[in-house]
């Protein structure tokens, strides 16, 4: 089904001319690596220790999960003449419809 999905908004974009060139390679790419079914979507890793230390006596996990293929894409711009003022970053997570699915 996510890649019905992927392939109708990869459609959509197209026609709304929103991709470049790259970009519809890029999607492509990696819609054929979904499509082999031998890449995951998704990456979660359990942990029990190393971000937070837990109160005495007490013990805990964590949990990350992860979009192996985002499609979202970020962008990076110079923000001044100045190369000492850092860049404005936009990292744009989950901005993209194929993103948020897998995670919802």
């Amino acid at each position: 089904m996510l890649i019905k999905i992927l392939k109708d908004l990869i459609s959509a974009a197209k026609q709304s001319n929103t991709l470049t060139p790259l970009q519809i390679e890029q999607y492509h790419v990696q819609l054929r690596w979904l499509e082999k079914e031998r890449v995951p979507d998704l990456e979660t890793i359990i942990f029990s220790k190393g971000i937070v230390a837990p109160e005495p006596g007490r013990s805990y996990f964590g949990m990350l999960t992860g979009i192996q293929h985002p499609f979202s894409r970020g962008s990076i711009h110079i923000s001044s003449a100045n190369p000492f003022q850092p860049p404005k970053i936009n990292l744009n997570y989950l901005g993209n419809d194929f993103g948020r699915r897998p995670v919802l």
